[in-house]
């Protein structure tokens, strides 16, 4: 297992160190190659031995432990790319791995607001009086209105946002960077919040401090576990909706506009998705919109 585990380690690094990838993105790969170490030791093989009937004995070995198909697929495709890695490094022969089929994907289609639901969330929000208020109105509104991905809201910084011209410097996946612009009501959310932020620092004596959003107890950046309590916090405020998570908010984002006529490929270019496909799945949503209406409006259906 010596082998296997300095392999793994390597792998890391390169993503991490050249190909950018977010600590979060790691970690999964780390737990996905952590089980594939355990069932390589259950068996007694070798990295350097495995091949294609290993590899499929590892996916039922996945559905036996009753994972679900997203995630034997997601582990799979983790595999792909450890192996790829060996392959390129001739740290093996060949990769294993290149003709395994995953299990077809489920189509889970995203939770989000509609119209009316965004309005009776932030109707819902405490007004922002003090710095945490503050920052809890600007970390929603600004959610909403960019769509950005949890990870890149905590990792913003104050030199990403252009607050005359109301845009966001974003570096996502990959290190690809993009602009997206916000509204009114973040820019006047953000406004607010930034005034007291600067009064936190002041008291915390962290002037220094670059992230935009910061926590209460000591003024430092707050991390992604950390913004996803807070607005899950604040979605639990509307008891009366549908099951949300801190996801819904950037679903809900490509939806409306969506639904109010934006192009699929701007929609991509502002979610910071490389594949069209990925950014389609949201135009399910938009079909069930357009059935519901159909079967409210049409004689036929009445």
């Amino acid at each position: 297992m010596a082998d296997f585990n300095s392999y793994v380690q390597m792998f890391l690094d390169y993503l991490l160190k050249e190909r950018n990838y977010s600590v979060n993105t790691l970690i999964a790969y780390r737990e996905d190659l952590s089980l594939f170490g355990e069932f390589l030791q259950l068996f007694n093989l070798e990295i350097k031995s495995v091949d294609r009937e290993h590899l499929r004995m590892f996916v039922s070995y996945l559905s036996r432990k009753d994972f679900e198909k997203n995630t034997i697929a997601r582990k799979i495709s983790c595999l792909k790319s450890f192996f790829s890695f060996l392959a390129a490094r001739k740290h093996i022969k060949k990769n294993p791995a290149s003709l395994i089929s995953p299990p077809k994907r489920a189509k889970v289609l995203p939770s989000f607001m509609t119209e009316e639901e965004v309005r009776k969330l932030f109707d819902s929000l405490p007004k922002a009086e003090d710095f945490k208020t503050a920052r809890d109105r600007a970390v929603m509104e600004l959610f909403y209105a960019t769509g950005l991905r949890v990870s890149e809201l905590s990792n913003l910084k104050m030199k990403d946002i252009d607050m005359e011209n109301q845009l966001v410097r974003v570096i996502g996946k990959g290190g690809k960077e993009r602009i997206v612009p916000f509204g009114i009501p973040a820019k006047e959310a953000l406004d607010k919040y930034l005034a007291y932020r600067r009064k936190h620092l002041i008291e915390k004596k962290n002037l220094g401090e670059e992230y935009v959003f910061l926590n209460v107890r000591d003024g430092k950046h707050i991390t992604v576990r950390g913004m996803i309590y807070i607005v899950d916090r604040l979605l639990k405020n509307l008891s009366s909706m549908k099951k949300l998570s801190v996801h819904s908010l950037r679903h809900t984002f490509a939806t409306h506009l969506l639904n109010r006529g934006a192009d699929l490929r701007a929609i991509q270019e502002l979610l910071g998705h490389s594949s069209l496909s990925t950014t389609q799945m949201y135009t399910h949503l938009s079909i069930d919109k357009l059935i519901d209406i159909y079967r409210k409006s049409h004689p036929d259906e009445r």
